[in-house]
């Protein structure tokens, strides 16, 4: 009996072996590739001699049973072999479908055995082959071939964060690239160019797993399988950046520019910038600079930078306060002018946020000057000008004053200074007087009390001498002027005149003396002796005035106690 049961085993085994000559051989296709992805009806008999590549044997499929494949990444046919025998009117159905499950492709087969070629169908996800008949249909094999797909993108990369995704890759070196799609969930989200090799996904849920995948487009309309990968942001941050570092402002007219250093968090995006209280602008990493234009000069404003994180997350900013700079306000005052030969001299008070000046003579700038006179020479005696001056900076031209009408005169010799007075220390003089019309300076001489040239004064500069002892010892365009060198308890005479082109006026004249100095002739003991002394004196002052105080109440006292006790002295 175990011989009858082996031979049977073994004729078994030549059959099958004999059921894969090759007059029999389907080549190897997706299917067969894949048979672990292939599903049948429950009610066919036999699945698996429908994909074992042997045309010779066969699976019994029930009307409108069914085969399906799915693949994890779409493939494109271009070729199927079917062979199949049934009762007339037995007719197969071949379907393919995309990702989506959209169906892309449909053909009816015709009965017998053959490989038949088709127009290349593109991003094929399932396949399904079903058999529509009253009786049952054999399916001796069928099998499907994919065309060798074009390259796909390599070095995938993704960065996540809490709200999105950032992918990056490689593209292809063939000429027929023209860029990709990409998926998310199997659902398209993008066609990006070729010439650009990354692609931010927004809108995502914190701490979410996603489904990529990005297919290789290429002139013709022929793709790549795809890459399919899978990647999750981050969980919720609500953890605000840092604030930005070493904030510095550069301040003009009508603008401020700004400069700072970005933070180092490793999700730092962007700074927010608002100007009193209001958003202007945003500099998106790894900018660090902003210009604020189209502001009125000489006015506050306050700036605010937050710093903002890839999940939005706010600082609370740093703060910085500056007014712009611009043209001098307000008018110079104390602009007046002094009529001269030929000439008028201005002058007025300095302008806190000018440099300089502008002078403008009936109307026409004739000159400018840091200082704050000015002289307008070349002018006809007689005749009336109109003056004005504009303080000036960098930043512009301020107003100007209201004009003032001087005429020119011929000038006299100056008249006589006057209100000389002196006033001294035990080592100088110094005189002042009233100023003199048409006076450009003034000269001060001294005649000393022994009438001796240069035995009152040492080291004095002697720029005239007269006959009568009478020295030159300065000369001032103000109307004060000091002397020094004198000892102490010395008397002088001084005098002083005014002095213009037209020459020297006469002299006032004072006399005045250094005040005497004080020594003190005394040793550090005899001191010592006169200051205890001083403290005894004061004690013995302070006693008496006690007793002058206290006694009328003691001598009270002892006279109460007298007529109350008895007591008797």
């Amino acid at each position: 009996m175990k011989k009858i049961i082996f031979l049977i085993f073994f004729i078994s085994l030549l059959y099958t072996h004999n059921a894969y000559a090759a007059p029999n051989d389907v080549r190897t296709g997706v299917i067969s590739a894949n048979p672990d992805k292939v599903t049948f009806d429950p009610t066919v008999t036999n699945p698996g001699n429908a994909i074992d590549k042997d045309s010779a044997t066969y699976a019994t499929f029930p009307s409108w049973t069914k085969l399906q494949i799915n693949f994890d990444s779409p493939i494109a046919i271009n070729e199927f072999y079917i062979s199949y025998s049934g009762y007339d009117g037995a007719a197969a159905f071949l379907y393919f479908y995309d990702s989506s499950g959209k169906e892309i492709f449909f053909q009816r087969p015709y009965s017998g055995t053959g490989y038949k070629k088709i127009t290349v169908v593109q991003n094929v996800s399932r396949i399904m082959l079903r058999f529509q008949t009253g009786y049952s249909t054999n399916l001796k094999e069928f099998e499907v071939y994919a065309v060798q797909p074009p390259p796909d993108v390599t070095q995938i990369v993704t960065l996540p964060f809490e709200n999105k995704m950032e992918i990056s890759w490689t593209n292809p070196t063939d000429e027929n690239f023209s860029g990709v799609e990409i998926y998310r969930n199997d659902t398209k989200i993008a066609t990006v160019q070729k010439s650009q090799t990354k692609y931010t996904d927004t809108g995502l849920t914190p701490d979410t797993q996603y489904k990529y995948r990005i297919v290789a487009l290429y002139n013709g309309g022929n793709t790549s399988l795809g890459v399919v990968f899978y990647a999750r942001t981050l969980e919720r941050d609500e953890t605000p950046p840092a604030e930005i570092r070493n904030l510095k402002s550069y301040v003009y007219a009508d603008r401020i520019k700004f400069t700072w250093e970005n933070p180092d968090d490793v999700d730092f995006y962007e700074v927010r910038i608002y100007r009193d209280g209001k958003q202007i602008a945003t500099a998106v990493t790894p900018a660090t600079q902003f210009t604020d234009y189209d502001l009125q000069e000489h006015t506050t404003y306050t700036f605010v930078f937050h710093s903002v994180d890839t999940n939005g997350n706010v600082s609370p900013g740093v703060s910085v306060t500056e007014t712009t700079k611009g043209r001098p306000r307000g008018k110079v005052m104390g602009f007046m002018g002094e009529p001269w030969e030929n000439s008028v001299e201005l002058s007025w008070y300095a302008h806190s946020e000018a440099t300089k000046y502008y002078i403008y003579q009936n109307g026409v700038k004739i000159g400018e000057t840091t200082e704050t006179k000015y002289t307008a020479a070349g002018l006809q005696n007689g005749q009336s000008y109109s003056f004005s001056v504009s303080p000036v900076n960098e930043w512009g031209e301020g107003e100007r004053t209201q004009d003032i009408q001087l005429t020119p005169v011929e000038i006299p010799v100056p008249s006589t200074p006057t209100d000389l007075r002196a006033s001294a220390t035990n080592t100088s003089i110094t005189l002042s007087w009233s100023k003199v019309q048409y006076a450009r300076s003034y000269r001060i001489y001294q005649i000393s009390s022994s009438g001796e040239s240069g035995t009152a004064i040492e080291n004095l500069f002697f720029d005239r001498a007269s006959a009568n002892g009478e020295q030159l010892v300065g000369e001032t365009t103000g109307t004060s002027y000091t002397i020094s060198g004198f000892q102490p308890g010395q008397e002088s005479l001084f005098m002083v005149s005014a002095v213009n082109e037209k020459g020297e006026s006469g002299k006032a004249s004072i006399t005045a003396r250094t005040t005497k100095e004080i020594k003190w002739d005394i040793s550090a003991g005899e001191f010592l002796l006169a200051v205890i002394q001083f403290i005894m004196i004061f004690s013995n002052i302070i006693l008496l005035v006690a007793i002058l105080i206290f006694a009328p109440r003691v001598i009270k006292f002892f006279k109460q106690l007298v007529k109350e006790k008895g007591v008797k002295f």
